[in-house]
C-alpha cells in the first residue's frame, strides 16, 4: 500500500489460535528466503503476471483509469505513469527484490499483530 509520505508492506494469514506462532515463523522463514535471494525465476515470473493481471483488471473502466491518473499526479508522477506499469514490473530483477527485502524487511521495522482470542 503506497502513500504520499510512505507506505506499508504486509503479510497476513488466517489460522486458529493454536497456530498463530507457527504462522509468524513461516513469515520469518519467507522473509529470510527472499533476503537470501532464494527465489526461482518461475516464482518471480508468476508474481509479475499476478501483479500485471491485477492492475489490468483494476483499470477496466474510464473512472478507474482517471482515478489512477489522479493518484499518480498526487504522488508527483506523470499523469500517464500508470501506462508504463507492465514495463516497470517486467524489468524488476531477482537482485532488486533481494535488496528491497534486505532494506525494508529488517526486524527493527516490523510489527507483528495477532487478532483473536489467544490463550
Amino acid at each position: 500500500m503506497t502513500g504520499t509520505q510512505g507506505g506499508i508492506f504486509y503479510l497476513f494469514a488466517g489460522t486458529n489460535p493454536e497456530n498463530y506462532e507457527k504462522v509468524f515463523q513461516e513469515f520469518e522463514n519467507e522473509i529470510l528466503r527472499i533476503q537470501e535471494g532464494d527465489m526461482s525465476q518461475e516464482e518471480i515470473d508468476r508474481c509479475k503476471t499476478c501483479l500485471i493481471s491485477s492492475q489490468r483488471l483494476s483499470l477496466q473502466t474510464p473512472s478507474s483509469r482517471g482515478s489512477q491518473a489522479l493518484l499518480d499526479t498526487i504522488y508527483g508522477m506523470d499523469v500517464n505513469h500508470w501506462r508504463t506499469y507492465n514495463e516497470r514490473i517486467n524489468s524488476i530483477t531477482k537482485k532488486q527484490i533481494q535488496e528491497f527485502a534486505k532494506t525494508y524487511f529488517q526486524k527493527a521495522n516490523r510489527v507483528r499483530l495477532a487478532i483473536g482470542k489467544i490463550e
